[in-house]
């Protein structure tokens, strides 16, 4: 699974806020996103996991 969006119906695609995967208080971008749809509650993954392999996000949201 892919958090990158390239306008390929091949590729699957996550979007989430952009604070899931950028803080510069904590050093820019985070080094592993993990993806848990439906997710109901602290323990629950009905639809299982998984890692995205990569992220964007918009240069404005890091300048501000």
């Amino acid at each position: 699974m892919a958090i990158f969006c390239h306008n390929s119906p091949s590729l699957l695609a996550v979007l989430t806020c952009g604070h899931c995967v950028y803080s510069s208080e904590h050093g820019g971008f985070a080094k592993s996103v993990k993806v848990i749809p439906a997710m109901n509650g602290e323990n629950s993954a009905p639809l299982g996991t998984a890692y995205a392999l990569g992220a964007s996000i918009g240069q404005s949201w890091i300048d501000n």
